[in-house]
């Protein structure tokens, strides 16, 4: 299931990449959405995965500067922690 086309996407933007990538972090116990949405991002972003709210959480407190992830795009219903429970306890 592709959620977007990358070619469209490359044509509909036409701006160049900037000099510090964002970072956004994906959390999503369904392997298939991960990838799918890690895959679109990964050229224009720094992408930080996770396979659930728990191993999300755990990533955030032991990077270097947690303060760098710009965006948090988390599934609600997921083992160990839900989206809702991993915003609480960021």
């Amino acid at each position: 299931m592709a959620l977007f086309d990358k070619e469209k996407l490359v044509k509909i933007k036409g701006r160049k990449e900037p000099a510090k990538k964002h970072t956004i972090m994906i959390v999503d116990d369904e392997e298939t959405a991960l990838r799918s949405l890690e895959s679109l991002l990964v050229e224009e972003y720094q992408v930080i995965t996770a396979k659930d709210g728990q191993e999300a959480l755990n990533t955030i407190n032991t990077i270097e500067h947690p303060g760098d992830i710009s965006v948090i795009m988390a599934d609600q219903l997921m083992p160990h922690l839900t989206g809702i429970q991993l915003f609480e306890g960021v």
